[in-house]
């Protein structure tokens, strides 16, 4: 479907689903508990990989026999070509989630990659691809297109630092050490309290310039906000807050082209509500436990 410098093949709508009936009937003859994920193609596009996508899906899930042994869908998030990373649209993602969630099963983000190493950058193609906007894909693909996960391709390289595949490397002799390097950090924005358990909840408005996620572990009893400034402005941003958790302050951590994952000043929360200010082309991640 695109080209591929390594050995691949197609699969038709119904070798997929003939696949996963064999595959499935073979896991329950044998007790085997292993969950089954697919198709996992390119990226939403809100066109022909949206479409292919959803062939493959609905191969399985209108046979009642065959649908219970797909457990999870997966998708990438990769651009049509297969390589840069999926510069995603509201509307695409939003489009694929209305499509599949009626099936009442997760969505994980399973490979993307193609950002630099550096906090920015803009491609030959006049895109941004450096680790603010892989922040602002992460974001994206979790809010909108409500992914369970969200895994990149590679952690490390083997190198001394980041590549286009990566988002560290793993010498911590080197230049930059690896919880230093820009990627690494803007993916801990997330990673480091977005825990599993944790359930995303609304926080509307979400402006594409400073979009916000925002997560509740209940069994941690903790509240955690994710706000990525792409601006080249400062953002102010004022939060009014649920009373359950009952959060009193946040802890703030910060990535920027100057800090990695900076910890910061606590933010204080009162009667129910805070305000501060996001510098420009950054990360910030709240953090706070019910009292």
């Amino acid at each position: 479907m695109f080209n591929e410098p390594y050995n691949s093949c197609q699969y038709t709508d119904q070798e997929f689903h003939d696949v996963v009936a064999l595959v499935g009937q073979t896991f329950a003859t044998q007790g085997i508990s292993t969950k089954v994920m697919g198709p996992e193609s390119v990226g939403p596009d809100g066109g022909f990989f949206t479409t292919n996508q959803m062939g493959f899906i609905n191969a399985v899930q209108s046979d009642g026999a065959v649908a219970p042994f797909l457990n999870i869908f997966n998708i990438h998030s990769y651009s049509s070509n297969g390589i840069d990373p999926l510069a995603p649209q509201r509307t695409w993602l939003t489009s694929y989630w209305s499509q599949i969630q009626g099936f009442v099963k997760e969505s994980w983000m399973t490979e993307t990659s193609g950002d630099v190493p550096s906090w920015l950058d803009v491609n030959s193609g006049g895109n941004q691809d450096g680790a603010l906007f892989m922040g602002y894909r992460m974001n994206e693909d979790l809010a909108f297109g409500n992914d369970s996960t969200w895994f990149y391709w590679q952690i490390t390289s083997g190198g001394d630092s980041a590549d286009t595949f990566s988002l560290t490397g793993q010498n911590p002799g080197a230049l930059v050490p690896p919880a230093q390097q820009p990627k690494y950090c803007a993916y801990k924005q997330f990673s480091r309290f977005i825990r599993p358990g944790a359930v995303r909840v609304n926080a509307p408005p979400d402006p594409v310039s400073c979009n916000v996620s925002a997560w509740v572990h209940d069994a941690n009893k903790s509240l955690t906000l994710v706000l990525v400034n792409q601006d080249t402005q400062p953002a102010t941003v004022n939060l009014a807050l649920p009373s359950v958790p009952n959060v009193t302050s946040f802890g703030a951590y910060r990535s920027s082209t100057s800090e990695s994952f900076a910890r910061l000043a606590d933010v204080p929360i009162s009667s129910q509500a805070a305000s501060f200010i996001i510098p420009p082309q950054s990360i910030l991640t709240l953090n706070g436990y019910d009292t």
